[in-house]
């Protein structure tokens, strides 16, 4: 509270470090609250996901002199089907544009139902109007203290400077899950048309069909194309689909606008020249704060091409917990085979047995995931097993999520990736998971992505390393899902031995309590650990310490209301 309120009310950046789950949302509201009273400060208060502004929102409830409203994405009010069945975000940004000018879309043509309480949230607008637009109109005329948000409005020209309209005054920008902040500026800089958009467009288009097939033919990995001999490629003539011809004409105009132009495995890699730099859009703002718990240590200040104040709130323990690294199994790609995933299959067999409560396992990519079923571990597992998709949508993840959390009796398995909506910014308290297996280090396949990411990483910040630093952070984060308060009990497994190089960027909690052993001796050692806690296998019928079976309930309103 006291580095949050210095930190706000003062000027420049400032990174702090608070374990995940010490509360630091409740915090941020509290802090906002008092200077908002006192000195009359505004926030703009970004965060990850969605599921992270509706905590903000639930938490804002809390607080009786502090007006929160949230800016959500078109996209998630949409109500439109001819809009929002468009997966592509431009072309979908297009069609809404053209039916609102038309008259065509129904909803932008009524007036919302104005919701102007002191935690507005857009989606209790209703169906009766656009709740994106309605939410706007909402926002500009209801003097709101603080605005939250996610990510993507600070890289929105047009909505941030909406947001600083709105909120004038002494601004300040805090932002939760810091740690992610710079790594989706840069992706916003990359655009993937890939192969399956590519298909369709190359059935009408001849000259496009030829440069898939060269480029199939010659088995390289990647090439670099000529903007303008793509742009002509794409100029195609005849008569097509209306989908077909916008798709065209946007991607004609995002390649003649991008640095440079690549044709992979992937599909098209469109690299877009940054305008400005992350920290000029921070220099816009009195104060700038990035909260997360995994910074990584002093060394992460690097990260910005500022100076900032890097301050901790230390703890030498949190948590009732014990954290493993693997010697013997590793996920590097030379030395993964399917007796490898065997072994890990096996070894995750054997620890269901041995613990209380859900399982999360988070793997380095979906590809890990895969070989993981493949090895049979459907059949070696005898808990129920809830896989995570790519591309799942969120009503989708939070269905799956919700019916995880339900199984926490029987003893349920989570597969997941690292870097995901599962393994950061959602919240397993209890016995909802009480051991995370984190499977493989998080690093970028090798490609020319990840050589224009590097790229982009040494020239706008002073990390030596970068990739190991954010391999790192996704992996603390997803080990943190069950260690949500100083009493929850959490067992972690880093299943690869590279985690070793990852011990001094751990938060020290984390750091202190992590040893080494051999994949096939972790299922005994997790049989130990939850008996000298006092739990048993038989115990998941029974809640722990502290926790009353008929108080443990999903957080939020049920899924049918809130979807």
């Amino acid at each position: 509270m006291a580095y949050l309120c210095r930190s706000l009310s003062g000027r420049g950046l400032t990174l702090i470090e608070a374990p995940n789950g010490i509360g630091k949302t409740a915090t941020v509201l509290t802090a906002m609250e008092y200077l908002s009273q006192r000195i009359g400060a505004t926030f703009l208060y970004l965060v990850r996901t969605h599921s992270q502004i509706d905590r903000v929102l639930d938490e804002c409830r809390r607080f009786s002199m502090v007006k929160v409203a949230a800016l959500r994405g078109k996209r998630e009010l949409c109500l439109n089907w001819r809009a929002n069945r468009i997966a592509n975000y431009h072309l979908f940004n297009k069609r809404c544009d053209e039916l609102r000018e038309e008259g065509k879309c129904p909803y932008f043509a009524r007036n919302s139902q104005r919701n102007t309480g002191r935690c507005f949230d857009p989606l209790g607008l209703g169906g009766k109007g656009c709740p994106y637009y309605g939410s706007l109109r909402t926002i500009a005329k209801g003097n709101y203290d603080v605005v939250v948000a996610s990510y993507a409005y600070l890289m929105d020209e047009g909505l941030l400077k909406f947001v600083e309209e709105t909120l004038g005054g002494r601004r300040s920008i805090l932002i939760d899950e810091g740690h992610n902040l710079k790594k989706a500026w840069l992706s916003n800089h990359f655009i993937t048309i890939e192969r399956d958009l590519l298909s369709p467009i190359s059935y009408y288009c001849w000259r496009i069909r030829d440069l898939l097939s060269y480029f199939k033919r010659s088995r390289l990995s990647y090439i670099a194309l000529p903007k303008k001999y793509l742009a002509y490629s794409l100029a195609c003539d005849g008569t097509f689909p209306k989908e077909i011809r916008e798709t065209l004409i946007w991607m004609r105009d995002e390649v003649l606008e991008a640095e440079k132009v690549f044709l992979s495995d992937e599909g098209l890699i469109l690299l877009r020249r940054p305008k400005g730099t992350l920290e000029e859009i921070f220099s816009k703002y009195k104060s700038v704060v990035l909260i997360s718990g995994t910074w990584g240590g002093r060394g992460s200040r690097g990260e910005f091409l500022v100076d900032s104040n890097y301050r901790r709130v230390s703890l030498s323990r949190w948590g009732r917990l014990e954290a493993y690294i693997t010697r013997d199994f590793t996920t590097r790609f030379e030395e993964r085979s399917r007796y490898e995933y065997y072994r890990l299959a096996t070894a995750l067999a054997d620890l269901s047995h041995r613990v209380f409560g859900n399982i999360g396992v988070f793997a380095s990519s979906y590809d890990i995931l895969q070989g993981l079923l493949d090895a049979g571990l459907e059949e070696l597992v005898e808990r129920p097993i809830f896989v995570e998709r790519k591309g799942m949508r969120e009503t989708e993840r939070a269905y799956l999520i919700e019916r995880y959390k339900r199984s926490w009796r029987e003893g349920a398995i989570l597969l997941g990736v690292q870097g995901g909506r599962n393994s950061e910014g959602e919240d397993f308290p209890g016995p909802y998971m009480s051991t995370s297996v984190i499977v493989g280090m998080q690093f970028m396949k090798p490609g020319i992505v990840r050589s224009l990411t590097l790229s982009l990483w040494r020239r706008y910040s002073r990390l030596d390393n970068p990739e190991l630093l954010i391999a790192c952070r996704s992996a603390a984060q997803a080990a943190a899902r069950p260690v949500r308060s100083s009493d929850d009990l959490g067992f972690v497994v880093f299943a690869d031995g590279r985690f070793k190089l990852c011990l001094n960027l751990f938060p020290r909690w984390l750091r202190a309590m992590t040893k080494v052993a051999s994949l096939e001796d972790v299922p005994q050692l997790a049989d130990e650990f939850f008996s000298s806690n006092g739990y048993l296998p038989e115990d998941a019928r029974v809640p722990p310490d502290g926790v009353n079976s008929s108080t443990i309930s999903l957080e939020g309103k049920p899924l049918k209301e809130r979807y």
